[in-house]
């Protein structure tokens, strides 16, 4: 049966650790919005080392509002957010710098920029050091992205800009890393070569993931726990193999 705990107000949310290890981000009551409206309210929630978690709900949600809190795009209303036992910095550059990568809905790459001109800006902008084998150790996961080096990003495909995304955010060498729908407009075989490559991630970096994902087939494959949410809050939650037929029902058809 999923985990399932219930704050003051009756709204269920989780907070344990997981047991598969240590965690990496915990995020305690924390609400947050745009200008004077509030999306998020209370939300608590953990990510522990070398899992995959799925963000999951309908539209509307709050879950792209909550990764970006997380790196500091939206405001912090109340709560508390702390990487490895510290409290996440206020500033969007300082949280990655503190090791958070973060890869929006919509890819948001330099369109005119080379793809390996792309590359680099992530490692620049984190002040990254040895960057030549940072980018060859990148190329080793997204070999499609070698032969483009010197094309501008906004001519390739947008399975190849989704790949070229991931990669920069990568060249951070990250701690976490956060994604955005990530196989949203897609076509399918390309959608499986990045559900590989992540399993490679995670295996070979022990990097933990939080996916947004409406894809609910690509979610229940690759990830290791889910969160569900509603109306700004996170409802119910467990391990991925605990999504069963009536949380999906409630929370996620429309």
């Amino acid at each position: 049966m999923a985990t399932v705990m219930k704050n003051a107000d009756g709204a269920a949310v989780g907070t344990a650790v997981s047991k598969t290890g240590r965690p990496v981000l915990v995020a305690t009551d924390v609400s947050s919005g745009y200008g004077s409206g509030r999306v998020l309210q209370g939300v608590s929630f953990h990510v522990s080392a070398g899992e995959i978690v799925a963000l999951i709900g309908r539209n509307g949600v709050g879950k792209t509002t909550l990764l970006r809190t997380v790196m500091a795009l939206n405001r912090l209303d109340d709560g508390e957010i702390s990487l490895f036992g510290l409290p996440l910095p206020k500033a969007t550059h300082a949280v990655s710098e503190a090791g958070i990568a973060y890869v929006p809905q919509g890819r948001d790459i330099f369109s005119e920029f080379t793809v390996r001109e792309n590359l680099l800006m992530g490692a620049h902008a984190s002040k990254k050091k040895e960057i030549p084998a940072i980018l060859e150790r990148i190329l080793t996961y997204f070999p499609a992205l070698r032969s483009h080096l010197n094309r501008c990003g906004g001519v390739l495909s947008g399975g190849q800009q989704q790949q070229l995304a991931i990669g920069r955010a990568l060249m951070t060498t990250p701690r976490l890393l956060l994604l955005d729908e990530p196989t949203e407009g897609i076509q399918p075989n390309i959608v499986s070569q990045i559900a590989e490559i992540l399993d490679r991630i995670r295996a070979e970096m022990k990097l933990p993931i939080i996916i947004v994902e409406q894809n609910l087939k690509f979610a229940m494959r690759h990830a290791d726990r889910f969160l569900c949410m509603q109306k700004g809050r996170i409802v119910v939650q467990g391990k991925i193999d605990e999504l069963t037929d009536a949380i999906i029902g409630k929370y996620l058809k429309v």
